[in-house]
Parts: C-alpha cells; sequence; structure tokens
C-alpha cells in the first residue's frame, strides 16, 4: 500500500503555485519511509500538451541530509479520444541503500490506453525505474497490461 498527498497553492505568478507534499507507505512487510515534499509547481503548456513541473526540497525520514525531486505528469488524447497516452515521470535524491553517499533515482509509468467504449479500456503500463528496486542495480523495465473499467 502507498499513498500520497499533495496540495497546491495559487501563487500571483502566471502558471505557478506553491506544493506541499507528503508519501507514506508500506510493501511486502517493510516500511516506505515517510517523505515530505515542498516546493513549486509550474503548468507548462506546450499547445498539444501541458506538462505540470514540481521541483521539490525532499526530506524522507531517517535520511542523512535532505535531497531534491523533479516530478511531470502528462495526459494527452490521441485519435479523438480512443486513445490515451498518459504517465509521470520522477527524477530524485536519496541516500544509498546501505552504503554511503547519494544516488539518483529514476521512475517513470507511461500508459497508453484503447478506450473500446465508455466504460471499457485496454492498454499497456510499463514501468521505467534506476535505483528504485532495493539491491537491482542498472535500468529496470517492467511492462504490463491492463483492463479498465471506469464507473
Amino acid at each position: 500500500a502507498y499513498w500520497e498527498i499533495a496540495r497546491a497553492f495559487t501563487l500571483p505568478m502566471k502558471n505557478l503555485s506553491a506544493t506541499v507534499q507528503y508519501n507514506d507507505g508500506v510493501i511486502e512487510g517493510f516500511y516506505i519511509n515517510q517523505v515530505w515534499l515542498l516546493g513549486v509547481n509550474y503548468y507548462l503548456d506546450l499547445g498539444f500538451i501541458a506538462l505540470p513541473l514540481d521541483i521539490l526540497y525532499r526530506k524522507e525520514q531517517g535520511a542523512d541530509s535532505p535531497d531534491f525531486q523533479l516530478t511531470t505528469t502528462w495526459f494527452m488524447p490521441l485519435l479523438d479520444g480512443n486513445v490515451e497516452f498518459s504517465g509521470f515521470l520522477d527524477l530524485w535524491s536519496q541516500d544509498k541503500f546501505g552504503e554511503d553517499g547519494k544516488q539518483l533515482v529514476l521512475l517513470s509509468e507511461p500508459q497508453v490506453w484503447y478506450n473500446a467504449n465508455e466504460h471499457l479500456s485496454v492498454g499497456t503500463e510499463i514501468e521505467v525505474s534506476n535505483n528504485f528496486v532495493p539491491g537491482e542495480d542498472g535500468l529496470q523495465v517492467l511492462p504490463t497490461i491492463g483492463l479498465r473499467w471506469t464507473f
């Protein structure tokens, strides 16, 4: 189980907001460290797609020192809404697992969905990560297929 709380506060400058976020959870019997994030969100409108960009100060429970995180998300309908391209990309620094020093972590989950009708979609998500899974070195690519039902 994993969860996030994120709140944005509008700032007087165009397309800019402040954000406060909290992440927590448990995976297969061990706890995910609590993480507080504080920063700004810039809404980048490229015309054909909007990319909200988060630039964040990151403080993980038990970490030796604070870190940073960059995040973006996307959603792009294609072929008159019959296909959707969506996902996120996170890049952050953190303490190395079981070692001294820092490492960069990359996590992205692009998705493509075909909307068969107003409720049923068929698609794929590909988790792409580096330094995300403890004990795994190098780039990890984990494809999945799925069905989605929209109520």
